[in-house]
């Protein structure tokens, strides 16, 4: 069954990054896809930025540090910027631009 998320391919699209950083990267994304497939979605173009900022949320209420976040959400950025094609909705094409709150405050 082929991945919609095109996970592999983003791992061997890390090119210029350390081993370590693509297997976190990789893990980070596997992780997210697993979280939002519990939600029913099931491809990369149904996530836009209010998936992403609950995802930053529900990291928040899991007290993990604010680096190991924002870390995660690096990943997704840079997954967003090849795996998020123009045939996705414009909000999806944002997700680019999202940054990780550094306090729960800030959602």
């Amino acid at each position: 069954v082929p991945d919609p998320w095109q996970r592999d391919t983003f791992a061997l699209s890390l090119t210029a990054a350390a081993d370590a950083t693509v297997a976190a990267y990789r893990r980070d994304l596997d992780q997210f896809v697993e979280w939002v497939e519990r939600a029913s979605v099931t491809e990369p173009c149904a996530v836009d930025r209010k998936i992403l900022r609950r995802y930053i949320a529900h990291l928040t209420t899991r007290r993990f540090a604010r680096r190991y976040i924002a870390r995660k959400a690096s990943s997704l950025r840079r997954y967003s910027d090849g795996f998020i094609d123009g045939d996705c909705s414009p909000s999806a094409r944002r997700l680019r631009s999202t940054r990780a709150p550094l306090t729960v405050a800030s959602l």
